[in-house]
Formats: C-alpha cells, sequence, structure tokens
C-alpha cells in the first residue's frame, strides 16, 4: 500500500512520498515486534483490503494535563504561555500560537490564533530528501520568501550539497527537534528546535509525543482483544485496565491517547462469550492518507458584538476537505477587532477570549481509521487484571512537570511585576 501525502496536499515528489512510505512501514514493523503490542498484527489490514469508508477519532485540541493537575484557570495560563507553554503541554497532536498586535491605545493584545496538526515527519522527510519542495511549502504555508538559512541552519545557502543524513539533522534542530526519534538524539538533535521559525509561526507540530510514531502506537495500542476474567466470567477490558496492565497509566487522564486507544478497541473487540469462546471482532487500518487532521470547530459558540463571528475570520488550510491540517482565526489586520474583543458562550455564560486556550477547547483534531466487516473468531486473547480508574490529579506528570512549571510562571510574573515598578 502505497500511501499518499497527508491531507493529499499536492506537490510532493516522488522521492519524497517513497521516503514517506518507507518510514510509516519502519514505524509499522518496529511497533509490532513489540510483544506487548504484537496481538494487533492480527487486527491491522492495507486499506486496501478494507471498506473505504473512512471514521474519525477525535478528541479536544486543548492541552489537558495542567487542568487535571490544576485546574482551567492554571491549564489556560500555562498553555498560553508562549514558546513554554506549547513545548511543555500542546501534546494532544494541535500545537498552536497566538500573535499579537497593538491597538489604538497602544496596548499589546492577541490578535490571531494559528493552530497546526501537520506530523513532523512529513517535514523531517522532505527536509532530506527534497530541499527544494520543502522551501515551497514553507513559503505556501507562511505566504513569504523563506531562505535555506532559516530551515537549514545559518551558513546553509546550498543544502544539496549535503547528504541526505546531513541535511535531517540540521533540519531537525532548526526546525523540528528530535521528535523523541533514536537517530536525531543520538545526533545531538535537542528536544526543541534552536531557530524560532516554528516556534513563531506553528509550521507543523514539534513536541516530542505529537509524532507520526505516537500516532501509530496509541492505535496500535487499542487494537488487541483486552479481556479480564471476573469471577470466572469474561468481559472485555475497561480503557483504564488496558493502560494499567500496559504500564502507561500516565497517558490515561489525557484527552488524545484515550480516545485513540478506545477508538482502535472499540472497533477490534465487539464482544466476547464469558467462556473465552469465541468473540466477535474486525480488522481496521489507517486510512489513506496517514495524519492527523482537523475534526471540528465550534465557532457558533464565539460571538463578538452579540452576533456570531463571520465565516471569513476562520480559515483552514494545508489539506483537501475533511482533511485539513491547519486552521487561522482572527479579525482581518484591517480591523480594530483583537481576539479578547470575543465571547466565549457556553450555556448561560458568556466569557472573554483569553487567549490560544479558549479557543483550543472548541476545537476536536485526530486521525481517520478504516473497518472491517465483523467476524466470529477465536482470538489470542490479552488477558489483563481488573483494576481501579486513576485518580488524574496525582498522575506524576503533575509532580514531575505542571507543578514546576506553575511556580517557574508564578516567579517570573512576578520578578516583571517587580519590574514593572
Amino acid at each position: 500500500m502505497a500511501y499518499q501525502a497527508p491531507g493529499l496536499v499536492q506537490g510532493a515528489p516522488k522521492s519524497v512520498l517513497d521516503a514517506w512510505n518507507r518510514q510509516i512501514d519502519r514505524e509499522l514493523s518496529g511497533l509490532l515486534a513489540d510483544p506487548s503490542l504484537a496481538r494487533a498484527a492480527d487486527y491491522l489490514a492495507s486499506p486496501d483490503d478494507l471498506p473505504p469508508a473512512a471514521e474519525n477519532i477525535h478528541w479536544p485540541a486543548d492541552p489537558a494535563e495542567p487542568r487535571f493537575c490544576l485546574d482551567e484557570q492554571w491549564a489556560q495560563k500555562l498553555s498560553d504561555w508562549g514558546v513554554r507553554g506549547r513545548h511543555n503541554f500542546h501534546n494532544e497532536y494541535c500545537e498552536y500560537v497566538v500573535t499579537t498586535a497593538i491597538d489604538a491605545d497602544g496596548k499589546v493584545r492577541p490578535k490571531r490564533f494559528t493552530a497546526t496538526t501537520e506530523l513532523a515527519e512529513w517535514w523531517t522527510t522532505a527536509a532530506s530528501e527534497d530541499p527544494t519542495f520543502l522551501k515551497s511549502m514553507a513559503e505556501v504555508v507562511l505566504g513569504r520568501i523563506v531562505t535555506f538559512e532559516e530551515l537549514y541552519g545559518g551558513g546553509v545557502g546550498d543544502p544539496n550539497a549535503l547528504t541526505p543524513k546531513e541535511r535531517l539533522i540540521r533540519f531537525a534542530t532548526e526546525v523540528a527537534g528530535h521528535g523523541q526519534h533514536a537517530e536525531l538524539k543520538s545526533a545531538g538533535v535537542p528536544d526543541y528546535p534552536v531557530g524560532d521559525l516554528n516556534s513563531r509561526n506553528a509550521l507543523f507540530m514539534c513536541h516530542p509525543i505529537n509524532g507520526l510514531d505516537d500516532l501509530l502506537y496509541i492505535v496500535i495500542f487499542g487494537a488487541q482483544p483486552y479481556v479480564v476474567n471476573e469471577n470466572g466470567q469474561a468481559r472485555e477490558a475497561l480503557l483504564h485496565e488496558i493502560f494499567n496492565a500496559q504500564g502507561t497509566m500516565h497517558l490515561a487522564c489525557r484527552n488524545a491517547d484515550p480516545a485513540a486507544a478506545q477508538g482502535a478497541f472499540e472497533r477490534v473487540l465487539k464482544g466476547v462469550a464469558p467462556d473465552l469462546s469465541s468473540a466477535r471482532t474486525s480488522k481496521i487500518g489507517f486510512a489513506n492518507p496517514i495524519g492527523m487532521y482537523f475534526q471540528s470547530f465550534q465557532t457558533g459558540r464565539l460571538f463578538y458584538d452579540d452576533s456570531p463571528v463571520p465565516e471569513e475570520w476562520t480559515a483552514f488550510s494545508r489539506g483537501e476537505a475533511g482533511l485539513k491540517q491547519r486552521l487561522e482565526f482572527g479579525p482581518p489586520d484591517d480591523l480594530p477587532i483583537f481576539l479578547d474583543d470575543i465571547i466565549v458562550r457556553e450555556g448561560a455564560a458568556a466569557t472573554p477570549v483569553r487567549g490560544g486556550y479558549d479557543i483550543a477547547r472548541l476545537i476536536e483534531v485526530g486521525p481517520y481509521v478504516l473497518e472491517g466487516p465483523e467476524e466470529v473468531t477465536h482470538p489470542n486473547f490479552f488477558q489483563i487484571d481488573a483494576s481501579s480508574a486513576p485518580e488524574c490529579s496525582e498522575a506524576l506528570v503533575c509532580s514531575n512537570r505542571v507543578a514546576p512549571a506553575k511556580m517557574e510562571y508564578e516567579n517570573g510574573t512576578t520578578i516583571a511585576r517587580l519590574r514593572g515598578r
């Protein structure tokens, strides 16, 4: 099966598409070689072997971790904390930036929200295989001329003089980060890019766990016939029991991982006989093209001057219909209107937009999968133990990452306040 460019974006050279498919094959093969995921091989099929009607799996795009560790107010503050917020907390396969502008009173205010769901691996593949195509992609997204130095770092005027591996490492260092890929980490590529092209513009996702490998992993993770033997009777496992059995309970409280795993699990295991003599199962596959896409945006909850925001304030791009990977929202530059002039309505409540987090809460993202016909089979069941649901506020991420970020935010706010006196 040859996967096409994410979003069915046109213009990709054959060399890039071939390399993209090789990367997908490597990732899938590596994951299915893991004994904890091996049973999924029986339930994954090529898109060519499944009915063509794609079904979406979706979840809210706003960062969940700071909310379940602290509260909604802190989730907004930390998620909207510029580059720090994005790099720490935008891990639901949607990353955003907010562009500011100066109003008539000289005050800096939020003007435009830009979000991306594009996978970094598509861009790093292009960077390695075809610098000219990479440059054209960046220019289409940003609407301006982009130099090779911005993409590959200072002193690289002609990336074609470099080897594909050298181009990959330089681009990852400057624009993408290592994405938890061992080859890039061993080459010294940092967690996050050293340049600001991506950080400033949300060119594509660069959080280390928003990658192709993570997307494939969490669907495969769920695509197994997990069952629990309870009082001598077998039953389908509950989602938190699956995470607990796999030693990944730290993922169970986020938006993306539970939704993706549940979406796969529900399609693979439809029912199990209490004595484990049989089960109703289906095969699933990743729809072509593999990617992460915007599934919904509740603009009907956004109001300006007591009227719904105009449709032209919303612009999707980077993909065909239903496969959009880029979203820009905000009033036109020539209007003296700002994002914080917009009201979010939820029932009787109405609050002004504070930043990107409030808009991300109205967005759902996710991939597409295909599902085969239901069959009665006798699977190699993945038998796991019953367990209790996690207490998300006690997750390690709360003490290891969220609490230190909160402290740093508070200290920075205090220092800024003192300097302003």
